[in-house]
C-alpha cells in the first residue's frame, strides 16, 4: 500500500523565502543611511591633540591648584551687546591693569566661535562688545594675566535675539 501525501502549497507560500531577503535588503538601506548621517555629522572630536593634552595633565592640575591659591574671583555679563568681565583679589580689591581676552564658543555648533579682546574701562573692570552670529547658548572663556600669572574663568551665556 502506497501512502499518498497531499502537499496544500499555496500560490502565495513560494514568496516566503522572498520575504526574508526583502527583510534584509530593508535592514541594511536602515543602516546606509545610519551610517551616512554618522560620517557626516559631528566627527566627535573636541581636542585636536588630545595625546599631548593628556601627557601634561598633571601640569593642568598643578597650575589649577597655583589659581585657586591666588583667591582671585571673576564673573562675567552679558547684557545689551556688551561682555563684561570684572576681577578681584581675596580681599575684593579690583585687579587693575590685567591682560583679558575671552573666547566665545558655540557648543552646539562648530564654525561660530571668535576671541574677543577686552580692555579695562574701570579698576578690575573689563569690557568688549559682543556680536553674536547666532542667539542660544555660548560659553565664555576668560584668560587673564596679571603680574605673570594666569587666571581662567568659564561661563555659559545665554543670548537671545
Amino acid at each position: 500500500m502506497t501512502a499518498r501525501i497531499e502537499t496544500d502549497i499555496r500560490p502565495s507560500d513560494r514568496f516566503i523565502p522572498w520575504y526574508f531577503v526583502a527583510f534584509f535588503v530593508v535592514v541594511f538601506i536602515a543602516n546606509g543611511i545610519f551610517i551616512y548621517f554618522a560620517l557626516e555629522s559631528q566627527p566627535g572630536v573636541i581636542e585636536e591633540h588630545n595625546y599631548e593634552i593628556g601627557l601634561a595633565y598633571d601640569d593642568r592640575i598643578a597650575e589649577d591648584v597655583a589659581e585657586q591659591a591666588l583667591g582671585w574671583v571673576g564673573d562675567v555679563m552679558f547684557d545689551n551687546g556688551v561682555l563684561t568681565f570684572t576681577l578681584s583679589d581675596r580681599e575684593g580689591s579690583p585687579l587693575r591693569g590685567a591682560d583679558a581676552r575671552a573666547v566665545l564658543v558655540r557648543p552646539v555648533q562648530a564654525g561660530h566661535d571668535f576671541p574677543l579682546s577686552l580692555t579695562q574701562e574701570e579698576p578690575g573692570v573689563y569690557r568688549a562688545p559682543a556680536v553674536f552670529p547666532l542667539p542660544g547658548r555660548w560659553d565664555a572663556y576668560i584668560y587673564v594675566t596679571w603680574n605673570d600669572q594666569p587666571y581662567h574663568i568659564m561661563k555659559t551665556l545665554l543670548v537671545t535675539p
